[in-house]
């Protein structure tokens, strides 16, 4: 399962993957979403009805969402980031223990909103978070932010507003994230 927010729910990305891994791929991608319990889409608020015993995978990408909700990073509820996302793994693991979970960071972007928000926090801090969490639990971290080579100079021939991307761009972080996924899956 490949469970995000808007910045990877286009077709073609979850496509990519599975062409170049030959795994069937359930895009449980929603645009708006965020981990945190922000509003009814919120991961946090939906991973408690998933079924994650007919997964051996799970793909993680948040954090864009949150960012531009302006939640606090730390904290004892699933109102903050991490709480929210160690909530989400414990729940998921509690559904299936043989649950092959990788944690992804969020991809460049030159959006505002995105890197830099109206809040305390910005895109970077919820990246080391989620490296943090990815740590903590065991778990693979795919770097999208600083790996899949979009970054200042050429991030306009991979995305449309500075956040979400063209085909050309879906394509670059499907191929990439199935190189990943397939060095580490046989690690899992």
């Amino acid at each position: 399962g490949l469970l995000s927010d808007s910045s990877q729910s286009a077709y073609n990305f979850p496509k990519v993957f599975a062409d170049l891994t030959g795994a069937t791929v359930d895009n449980d991608a929603i645009n708006g979403a965020s981990i945190t319990n922000y509003d009814a889409n919120s991961f946090c608020n939906r991973v408690a009805s998933i079924d994650f015993t007919q997964y051996d995978y799970a793909v993680l990408m948040f954090g864009f969402n949150d960012v531009g909700h302006g939640v606090n990073l730390y904290g004892s509820t699933t109102n903050d980031f991490d709480y929210a996302y160690k909530y989400c793994l414990d729940t998921m693991l509690t559904s299936n223990p043989e649950l092959k979970i990788v944690l992804c960071s969020q991809t460049y972007t030159t959006n505002l909103m995105g890197r830099y928000a109206p809040s305390n926090i910005c895109a970077q801090d919820v990246y080391y978070v989620i490296r943090d969490i990815a740590l903590e639990y065991n778990l693979p971290f795919i770097d999208f932010e600083y790996g899949a080579g979009i970054n200042a100079k050429n991030s306009n021939a991979y995305q449309w507003d500075g956040l979400h991307f063209n085909d050309m761009g879906y394509k670059a972080l499907g191929e990439f994230l199935a190189r990943n996924f397939l060095q580490t899956a046989p690690m899992l």
